[in-house]
């Protein structure tokens, strides 16, 4: 099965045009493939006042437009080992982990409970980098592996690749919002 994946890829990459082709980013994880997703914003704020938005971890209902209540799972609110229950528009949820956590410049967030999604891994790392005259560029990179293999795959890139890209940016442009707007 995986042999004739690998055999149709060139023609996938063919057929979807060297655009799209030049954008995948594949990283082989043992048998299955991983999907990621990077989207950058340059925000007219210094890495400090947008970090001081992206910290307040349980707060990401106030800048992702997709998610309509978070829980928190731990006593503390941000920092490593921080968790949070995220609640979507749609009646789903998933759980967060802070996993890296390095103030002012990155931090990592794995996620768990991934039903009813057909995932098998969901990781999302921030990052902020200052820019010249107070300003910041916000990098939001996410990478999600998808059940069955390399059909899965193709399945994410097909119908998951485009609703996660649209997440992403909306998550960025919440965030902007948030940080210029207070």
């Amino acid at each position: 099965m995986q042999k004739l994946f690998w055999q149709l890829l060139p023609s996938l990459l063919t057929v979807c045009g060297q655009e799209w082709a030049a954008r995948v980013h594949l990283t082989l994880l043992k048998d299955c493939t991983v999907i990621q997703i990077e989207r950058t914003r340059k925000i007219g704020a210094t890495p400090e006042a947008v970090w001081a938005e992206l910290s307040r971890f349980m707060h990401l209902d106030d800048i992702a437009p997709l998610v309509v209540k978070v829980d928190a799972l731990t006593d503390f609110r941000e920092g490593l080992g921080a968790r949070r229950r995220a609640h979507f528009d749609n009646g789903t949820s998933l759980v967060e982990e802070v996993v890296d956590w390095q103030p002012n410049r990155e931090m990592t967030i794995h996620c768990s409970d991934l039903e009813p999604l057909p995932l098998k891994a969901l990781e999302t790392i921030i990052r902020v980098e200052p820019l010249p005259n107070g300003r910041s560029k916000t990098v939001w990179n996410t990478q999600f592996q998808v059940k069955f293999g390399p059909f899965g795959w193709l399945m994410g890139q097909l119908l998951m690749r485009r609703p996660f890209n649209t997440v992403v940016g909306g998550n960025l442009k919440g965030l902007e919002k948030r940080v210029i707007s207070g």
